[in-house]
């Protein structure tokens, strides 16, 4: 069985994939399209200029959930997702930081999907929050120069009864 958090962050995923990919029409890989990172690369995969718009899933932490109703089991959580994105170019970044902001606020729900079948909804938690800033580095890498920070803060309220 696959905990409700890691539904919530794979789901999360998806979604943005699916707004930049097929939603907005950007391509995969190449100087114009966008390459998805799993995590947030290491030194050795990013050592030099970049040769494609990347995003990576970064941070990804939750409030440790309270109690919703009163002499209940339902819980409600918060999950923090930060999506950093390194840009080609300033113009690309501050873009690509926006694109993923407005798909996230635009129904103001993620859907979640069921791992063993992402085409399958089995529920969803709504969109609390979501900002994009730009990362600023004094002596930034070659990579480093175009970095945004989606901050994406999502609401859950589930059963602890169930064990989320």
């Amino acid at each position: 069985m696959i905990d409700r958090e890691t539904v919530i962050e794979r789901s999360t995923e998806l979604f943005i994939r699916n707004q930049l990919f097929n939603v907005r029409g950007y391509p995969q890989g190449g100087r114009r399209g966008i390459t998805f990172l799993d995590t947030y690369p290491d030194n050795k995969r990013m050592e030099r200029a970049l040769d494609s718009n990347y995003v990576a899933i970064g941070w990804s932490t939750d409030d440790g959930g309270k109690q919703a109703e009163l002499g209940s089991s339902l819980k409600r959580r918060l999950y923090t997702f930060d999506f950093y994105v390194f840009g080609i170019s300033r113009v690309w970044g501050k873009n690509l930081a926006s694109v993923i902001r407005f798909s996230a606020e635009s129904d103001q729900v993620i859907p979640l999907v069921d791992p063993a079948d992402p085409t399958k909804v089995i529920g969803h938690v709504d969109v609390d929050y979501c900002s994009a800033q730009q990362r600023v580095s004094a002596t930034p890498r070659p990579w480093e120069e175009n970095v945004w920070i989606v901050r994406l803060r999502l609401e859950d309220f589930y059963s602890s009864a169930l064990g989320g």
